[in-house]
């Protein structure tokens, strides 16, 4: 019983390393003041940045900044927004969407979203259900 306790916790640990990516975008002041916050309070940065998924993005009246997903991925933060950096592009999210060439299809896809926490779920229990098939070999399972 001890060894498949210890296989399932190896194939859990395994396996929440492998879906758990960060992701992270550049962070680019365009005009007025941009203000990110990874967790400490809002700050102002006055050049790019890059902040990981999580951290929120605001601009002061009158200003505009942009986030770079990479891969042509932009999403443009103007003032009234608060946008929190996606864990996954909200570009490759919105793919089959009408959208304009590396745009977003709007400010509220760049919040994330739930899909790669269910992937990530459904990843874990298949592995930790294969573990536990293959460590009962054919002999009961209570005594």
């Amino acid at each position: 019983m001890a060894s498949i306790s210890k296989t399932v916790a190896r194939v859990l640990a395994v396996s929440v390393a492998l879906t758990s990516t960060a992701y992270a975008a550049v962070v680019s002041p365009q005009t007025g003041k941009t203000f990110v916050n990874t967790g400490s309070g809002y700050q102002a940065i006055a050049g790019a940045r890059t902040v990981d998924a999580g951290g929120t993005v605001t601009v002061s009246p009158g200003g505009l900044a942009q986030i770079d997903y990479g891969g042509g991925c932009v999403v443009t933060v103007r003032p009234g927004d608060v946008v929190r950096i996606a864990a996954t592009s909200p570009c490759r999210a919105a793919a089959g969407q009408q959208t304009g060439a590396g745009q977003a299809p709007a400010q509220g896809a760049a919040t994330g979203g739930a899909g790669p926490m269910v992937v990530g779920g459904l990843v874990i229990a298949g592995v930790v259900g294969g573990a536990i098939a293959l460590s009962n070999k054919g002999g009961p399972v209570s005594p």
